[in-house]
């Protein structure tokens, strides 16, 4: 057995539902490069309210990094002593193994993304006032403060991206300090 799959995949390796088992390492990375389609798909909703703003993941250049993840798959059944290595063998082969995928995108696109949404929400906060010159009596209403959150809203893209549901609209929340 060993000898048999000495460059080749494990029996029941696969990432991100592409089953990759006796697959050789080029192989694997030509298969997972055919099937990256989620750049091209996957859309991102950020929601104030009933307003939305979307951005595709192509645009927030969401990348995949094949090689590490073949590799990783690779290194099942490998890495260890030979006791180790027969055990995450035998049960890659009978019970399966999903490697997660390796994804990124660039956080300045997506800060400056919010940033042109913090532009059009936010809103000092503004007291009531009430003024008297002469005779008439003028007052101007209060209004509530909003800024939105950049951090606390970028902070859950790194959640959101690797999950890699294509054609899927993943929904981000606008987090706001009043």
């Amino acid at each position: 057995f060993q000898m048999r799959v000495r460059d080749r995949l494990l029996p029941g390796l696969s990432a991100d539902g592409i089953y990759l088992s006796g697959m050789t390492y080029d192989e694997a990375s030509e298969a997972r490069n055919n099937q990256y389609t989620y750049a091209n798909e996957a859309i991102f909703t950020f929601r104030d309210g009933d307003r939305i703003w979307q951005m595709s993941a192509e645009d927030l250049v969401v990348t995949f990094d094949v090689n590490v993840t073949v590799g990783q798959a690779y290194a099942i059944g490998q890495k260890y002593d030979t006791v180790r290595n027969l055990s995450e063998q035998a049960n890659a082969w009978f019970r399966g193994n999903s490697v997660a995928p390796i994804v990124t995108f660039n956080q300045t696109v997506a800060q400056s993304f919010l940033e042109g949404i913090a532009a059009e929400i936010d809103r000092p906060a503004q007291d009531a006032t009430l003024s008297v010159v002469d005779t008439p009596v003028t007052s101007t209403r209060g209004q509530i403060g909003r800024k939105l959150n950049i951090n606390a809203t970028l902070a859950q893209l790194p959640q959101a991206v690797p999950a890699l549901h294509s054609g899927r609209r993943q929904h981000c929340a606008i987090n706001e300090t009043h």
